[in-house]
């Protein structure tokens, strides 16, 4: 929900907002918001589509589908190739990411400009797998800033002991 609140509250000041992970409310989403679903626990596609996936090259999408939820609101979403890789080592999909927006607050010709505007964007900020274990679908950006809290953050191990310490000392308390 915070997530959500400020990409709205910066939607004004942006062409483009990326949002990780899906559009959990879009009706109440604005029109240039873009979430992108990195795993693809869910394809939306009929079976006799599925084969458009396997033959999208990289920075190349397949056709806008909608997602219709009648309860938040129906999406507008499409799949990318963001970094081609060979198929004899690595599934068609481990290229691809998807994406969404808010059919509500988006024209169908915003949702294909989105659309080709993320087939140039993201092919440029997608890792390399011996860089990130997660790529490409974590953005290079988003793996520096998380590099950084934990910087921030601490070792965790750390943060576990000490959490299981205080426990420790105050289990009577």
């Amino acid at each position: 929900k915070e997530e959500l609140k400020l990409a709205n509250a910066l939607a004004d000041s942006h062409k483009m907002i990326f949002l990780d992970g899906p559009i959990s409310q879009p009706r109440n989403t604005e029109s240039n918001i873009i979430g992108y679903i990195k795993g693809m626990r869910q394809l939306y596609l009929p079976p006799n589509k599925l084969t458009i996936l396997e033959k999208l090259n990289e920075g190349e999408r397949t056709p806008i589908f909608r997602i219709p939820n009648e309860t938040y609101g129906n999406k507008l979403s499409w799949f990318a190739c963001i970094k081609q890789f060979d198929n004899d080592i690595y599934h068609y999909m481990a290229g691809l990411m998807r994406f969404e927006m808010s059919e509500a607050q988006a024209s169908i010709k915003q949702a294909i400009h989105f659309a080709d505007a993320t087939c140039a964007i993201f092919p440029s900020i997608a890792p390399e797998p011996f860089k990130d274990s997660r790529a490409p679908q974590n953005p290079i950006p988003v793996g520096a800033l998380e590099k950084r809290m934990k910087h921030l953050i601490g070792d965790k191990h750390i943060i576990h002991r000490g959490i299981q310490n205080y426990i420790h000392e105050n289990k009577d308390n």
